[in-house]
Formats: C-alpha cells, sequence, structure tokens
C-alpha cells in the first residue's frame, strides 16, 4: 500500500522537466521540517492508502508521458515506490524528488532522481547522505533551495567539494519563495561566475505561494 497525499496534473514547475505538462503523485510523510516547506499538509496532513495497481492506474489514466513522484520524501515508502516504478514503467519519464537523507541506490537505476541538498537555513533535522552523490546519473539533477547568501556560499562550497560542476548537469539554485529574491541570487551568480542553473519556481510565478496546482 501506498499513502498518498494527492494525484493531479499540472506543470513541471522546476528541475530538468520544467514547464512540462506532468502527473504528480504525492506520497504522504516527510523525516524533515524544513523552514520553507510549501507542502506540509503532505508532511502531516491526511492522506489515502491506495494499493500499488491503483496507484499506477490513475497515474497512466491521465496519458501524459511524465510522471513527478514526490513528497513529503517518498522514500520513506521505498519498498511501494520500487513496485510502482514497476507498475508505471510503460510511462516514458518518471521523476523522483528526494531530500537525500535516505539512500538512493535501489530507485536510482529505474527512473530520473532530483536530489535536493538542504542549505543551512533549511533547518534540515537529518544528515544529507554524500554517498548519494555517486549514485546519480549523469541525467539526474542536484538542487539547492536558498534562503540567503549563506545558503548561496554553501551550495557554492559543497558544490566543489564533491565536483558538482563538473556534472553534464550543472547544479540547480532555486531561490525560496519569500525569503532571497530571484534578482538577489541572480545578482550574486553574476558577480561570483559560479555554474549553476538558477531556476525559478514556476509553478509560484503561474498560480501564486498557495495555490496547490
Amino acid at each position: 500500500m501506498l499513502k498518498i497525499s494527492e494525484i493531479f496534473h499540472s506543470i513541471s514547475g522546476e528541475s530538468i522537466s520544467q514547464g512540462l505538462p506532468a502527473v504528480f503523485l504525492r506520497l504522504a510523510g516527510c523525516n524533515l521540517s524544513c523552514t520553507y516547506c510549501d507542502t506540509e499538509y503532505a508532511r502531516h496532513g491526511t492522506y489515502k492508502e491506495f494499493t500499488i495497481e491503483d496507484a499506477a492506474s490513475q497515474c497512466l489514466s491521465f496519458g501524459i508521458p511524465l510522471l513527478i513522484i514526490t513528497g513529503g520524501e517518498p522514500l520513506l515508502q521505498e519498498m511501494a515506490v520500487l513496485q510502482l516504478l514497476q507498475a508505471c514503467r510503460s510511462i516514458r519519464s518518471i521523476q523522483l524528488e528526494t531530500n537525500g537523507t535516505m539512500p538512493i541506490d535501489r530507485v536510482v537505476d529505474t527512473c530520473s532522481v532530483v536530489l535536493d541538498v538542504k542549505t543551512p537555513g533549511a533547518g534540515a533535522s537529518a544528515p544529507f547522505l554524500t554517498n548519494n552523490l555517486a549514485q546519480l546519473k549523469d541525467t539526474d539533477d542536484i538542487k539547492f533551495v536558498v534562503t540567503d547568501n549563506n545558503d548561496l556560499s554553501f551550495a557554492a562550497e559543497f558544490s566543489k567539494q564533491y565536483n558538482l560542476f563538473d556534472r553534464p548537469n550543472p547544479p540547480i539554485i532555486s531561490p525560496a519563495t519569500g525569503y532571497i529574491t530571484p534578482q538577489d541570487a541572480a545578482d550574486w551568480l553574476i558577480e561570483t561566475g559560479f555554474s549553476f542553473r538558477l531556476q525559478l519556481q514556476l509553478h509560484k510565478i503561474l498560480w501564486g505561494i498557495k495555490t496547490r496546482r
């Protein structure tokens, strides 16, 4: 069984799939409580239990070739997620978003991974597993959500330490809505010359901060 907060279709707001129509399967539960979390309802709100077959059937029913599995933290339900990935294998592209505090070795070869490295401003309560970095494929994404200049500096130092700037897919800088402004983040990137990809949360630009879409 899968504990699911919601299944819906929209436009991908982040990572390499940004702008593409997508089906979202948001799993319930998370092992972190980030300061800027915009899906607290998935962390401690109501959810429904689905069989693997029913969840896959709903995802496939949209006829959209991109499925994004998100949370919460999907890998809290790792065994069920692995079964879901198998059940949805006919979908052309599947992307899994994870906070990097749990091993990704069992899922990384079955889908695209978006690995979110938590910065100091996130106030994360569990450590990031740096071993996950060695598991990533060249096409996977690494993302830093930043709240201030300290987070930007952390992202730069982390990326240099683990050679993330050498990856074919450059690491992403994503300004947290309501914290650092996109303009300030862009100015910092221009001034420092670091090879991050600046990315704004498209869904919040289109529909606002509070809208679930």
